[in-house]
């Protein structure tokens, strides 16, 4: 991206932050980049076009923040609980400090995107039921866990059980806090599917130690 694009982005960004995609204009843009409203348009063909590279910024981030939540060299089902509580955390404070990823989630930016249906909440979902795939792998093979049939599915509904913690209306209409708690509390209820010999009636204490 060369230098005048990624300064450009940049404003933006922070402008949609702060009021949102929707009430950030392409005049807002170009007076606070101190250019023309051509100057915008030789760089983005659309707003279409800013909210796309806005969304693959976010993207990115998330995907920084999940890759460094699952390299923590811990047990599996420790290495689960920070994935999962950790990620839950990070998304907490974007929807509420940043108007726009705000509205990403809220799929209320349909109106600058064509009305194509973007998802955007379920490429995150399959960002992190990828990496929760790799743990639940790893624990399969030390013996802490045990997953009937495919493990890409028991991932993916895995991450479903906190769809929840991560619904923007939900999450905002609460205190951060408890929001944390309670998925916290939920964990601890899931995983316990996935201990080795719960399901036969064991100790739960008897999981293997990675």
């Amino acid at each position: 991206m060369n230098g005048r694009r990624e300064e450009i982005l940049n404003i933006f960004e922070n402008l949609a932050a702060r009021f949102g995609l929707s009430r950030t204009t392409i005049k807002d843009i170009a007076r606070e980049a101190g250019v023309s409203v051509g100057t915008i348009y030789n760089e983005f063909s659309d707003k279409e076009a800013l909210i796309d590279a806005f969304w693959q910024r976010a993207v990115e981030h998330c995907i920084r923040r999940l890759d460094g939540l699952a390299a923590q060299d811990l047990p599996p089902e420790a290495l689960l609980r920070q994935l999962i509580l950790g990620h839950i955390k990070g998304y907490n404070e974007e929807l509420r400090n940043n108007r726009g990823v705000y509205e990403l989630m809220m799929e209320s930016a349909i109106s600058y995107i064509g009305k194509k249906v973007l998802g955007h909440r379920q490429v995150i979902q399959r960002e992190l039921a990828g990496r929760v795939e790799n743990v639940l792998l790893a624990g399969i093979r030390c013996g802490a866990f045990e997953v009937a049939g495919d493990t890409a599915t028991t991932a993916l509904r895995f991450v479903e059980a906190f769809t929840e913690y991560t619904a923007p209306p939900l999450v905002v209409a609460r205190e951060a806090e408890d929001v944390i708690r309670d998925a916290a509390s939920m964990f601890s209820f899931v995983v316990r599917a996935l201990r080795r010999g719960a399901r036969a009636g064991g100790n739960e204490n008897t999981a293997g130690v990675c």
